[in-house]
């Protein structure tokens, strides 16, 4: 995984401005501990090599710092496996910055031909300390800004991925439905072509309608209500053909949710639901009733129950319409069943799901 982008263009000045400002003001606390006869003394030992000197020193080792710290976090993501860990990496940071500044100061002491360069007084002490506390908050706030960067990024593409992967469950249970559909609509037609030819132009080309619907449903997650009821009323008369105006739907519904969504086939899985489980003939005809709740927040499919006696009830296609509900809305299912009647409601969602 490349993070790399962190150190191109604007960022790559970025810090070699800021890490020349800190060379820059610690030269400048550095100097607070000597007098103006050293800095004429530095200017004639080569002051101007010795400065340029010190910003080589603190950008090398702050581009050493950010590399390492890049490759502990694609590598070795220490602030989220293991936090002591991150204590004694910006521990190493602060001594290796107080050696550098120490040295520096050393160096400059044997400039001035200091007799013990290596003894730094009280007040020269205390000057090194400041500056390395202010060098120890800039740095660290950089570090900690690109380890939030790189994590912001982590997150984009965890967001990535389990978009993909939702979508790929969706799609999975979206393809589970009508195993059986194909199979009872051919005999169907077969019978179709053999007793009523006309008939079966008409239920050819429905049929067609239907299978290019469930076709088409599968690029999309959502479709206006207004499409699914076409697609039903298409797929309700396949059903007609074979089972006689015994069966039927009754709409009452407002054009007002006509351009609600719902996941394509869902009207469809309901009907087939219907269908599969209750008896239907001339002595026992079934109605398939549509509406919304008062406020239009759900569509309600219900049906009197006359349940098939050798129809084994598994609920699998309610828990497939359940978890494609659940995908895209964080929306469910509303299921009521009586002694005499069976309620489905479904959410009817709005474009920005």
């Amino acid at each position: 995984m490349d993070f790399s982008h962190l150190y191109k263009k604007n960022s790559l000045l970025g810090y070699i401005l800021l890490f020349t400002s800190l060379a820059f003001i610690s030269f400048i606390i550095l100097t607070m501990d000597f007098d103006e006869s050293f800095i004429s003394m530095l200017k004639d030992k080569g002051y101007i090599w010795f400065f340029i000197g010190i910003i080589f020193s603190f950008n090398a080792v702050g581009f050493m710092f950010l590399g390492i710290n890049r490759w502990l976090d694609k590598y070795v993501p220490l602030l989220y496996k293991n936090r002591k860990q991150i204590l004694w990496y910006y521990l190493f940071i602060a001594v290796v910055f107080l050696v550098v500044n120490y040295f520096s100061l050393v160096v400059m002491r044997s400039l001035a031909n200091m007799e013990t360069p290596f003894v730094i007084p009280a007040r020269g002490m205390r000057i090194l300390i400041l500056m390395w506390l202010m060098e120890l908050i800039i740095t660290g706030l950089v570090l900690v800004n690109n380890t939030f960067r790189y994590a912001l990024y982590l997150h984009k593409e965890s967001d990535k991925l389990r978009e993909t992967a939702d979508h790929a469950r969706y799609m999975a249970l979206q393809n589970q439905l009508n195993p059986h559909f194909l199979f009872n609509s051919l005999n169907t037609l077969i019978s179709e072509i053999e007793y009523s030819p006309k008939d079966a132009s008409e239920f050819a080309r429905k049929l067609s309608d239907v299978y290019r619907y469930i076709l088409q449903g599968q690029n999309n997650k959502l479709v206006p209500l207004s499409k699914e009821l076409k697609f039903l009323n298409s797929y309700i008369f396949l059903h007609q053909v074979r089972l006689g105006s015994c069966l039927s739907i009754d709409m009452q519904l407002d054009e007002s949710v006509y351009e609600r969504l719902i996941p394509p086939l869902s009207l469809q899985l309901l009907a087939e639901n219907v269908i599969k489980h209750n008896t239907i003939s001339s002595s026992k005809p079934m109605v398939i009733s549509i509406m919304t709740t008062p406020d239009n927040e759900y569509l309600v499919v219900s049906n009197k129950l006359c349940p098939k006696k050798d129809v084994e009830v598994s609920g699998e296609g309610l828990k497939n319409l359940s978890s494609r509900y659940k995908l895209m809305s964080n929306k469910d299912i509303i299921v009521n069943k009586t002694e005499t009647t069976f309620m489905i409601q479904i959410p009817l969602l709005h474009e920005n799901y």
